[in-house]
């Protein structure tokens, strides 16, 4: 019987890699053909985000599976200073990126919803400049920033040859304990503070309708900013429930004593396979359906 970790762990990524690419590659394919507004082109760039986190899941599990044959176990790997892993485990820089531009991009589209509702009429001239192709040019930088804490203990210990790591790279040995507690923590509180707003702006839109007896004008189509509200409520729930469900399951169910490695070593693993797995079921679930800002020809997704 293969040992769950590493093994059994990095061959379930290409699977979850390959759901999660495909119906990304989907969703990005049906949106290209569409007239997109700058709300739509930030969903467009979360999208490609997505398509970019799954084929790092591609490369994880394959990088995973060939050390797994070349050592057969953790234990009997090549041990290495964390710093050579910044320049083999490739998909690490890429899912911490990822995550912080999604966090970024779900801030952005948060602050449309708020401007939407308190500065009605003018939304679209205020959406004229923070969606400018610029400002998302910038904040996909900004991600990148999270590169230098990351970096900062495997290269402070480059010179120290008694340092020494597994080669299969887990996270929080490449890049230190600390950073990824502070890390892991940030991806598991940051979607509430953008839930708390969004449902502000929901109150504050039902407060207004029924104040004004169902006329308040949200919106050319009131429906369809609804929609949009609700895309990105749900987008930021699922987030939430991505690292928390199964973290919950890693530390309060009964585990075998080879689940318990894998949760000592293999958890970021873990979630990342869930993340793939669970937001391509719900990608694949979900009925094609198409909308516009005016005009409903776009297709929503998560």
């Amino acid at each position: 019987m293969l040992p769950f970790w590493p093994d059994l762990a990095f061959r379930l990524l290409p699977g979850f890699g390959l759901l999660f690419t495909c119906t990304t590659l989907t969703h990005l394919l049906v949106m290209r053909r569409a007239k997109k507004d700058g709300f739509l082109a930030a969903i467009y760039v979360q999208r490609a985000l997505d398509l970019l986190l799954g084929l790092s899941l591609f490369f994880a599990g394959f990088y995973g599976i060939h050390l797994s044959v070349k050592y057969g176990n953790e234990q009997d790997a090549q041990h290495m200073p964390p710093v050579h892993c910044l320049f083999t485990a490739l998909h690490l820089h890429i899912w911490i990126y990822t995550d912080s531009a999604q966090l970024l991009l779900l801030i952005l589209l948060c602050f449309d919803q708020f401007i939407s509702v308190v500065w009605t009429k003018r939304h679209k001239e205020f959406s004229e400049y923070y969606f400018h192709p610029g400002v998302l040019v910038i904040l996909l930088l900004l991600a990148s920033a999270t590169f230098f804490p990351a970096w900062l203990q495997p290269i402070s210990q480059a010179d120290n040859s008694t340092v020494q790591i597994s080669s299969f790279c887990e996270m929080p040995e490449t890049f230190g304990r600390e950073f990824y507690d502070f890390y892991l923590l940030t991806r598991k509180l940051s979607p509430l503070p953008i839930i708390g707003a969004l449902l502000v702006t929901a109150f504050v839109v039902l407060s207004l309708q029924v104040i004004q007896k169902g006329r308040f004008k949200w919106s050319d189509n009131n429906c369809q900013s609804a929609k949009f509200l609700l895309l990105i409520l749900c987008r930021s729930l699922f987030l939430l429930i991505a690292v928390h469900l199964p973290l919950l399951a890693l530390r309060h169910l009964c585990l075998s004593p080879e689940l318990v490695e894998f949760r000592a070593h293999g958890q970021e693993i873990g979630l990342r396979a869930f993340h793939a797995a669970f937001f391509g079921v719900v990608s694949a679930a979900q009925k094609t359906e198409k909308f516009n800002r005016d005009q409903p020809h776009q297709m929503s997704d998560f």
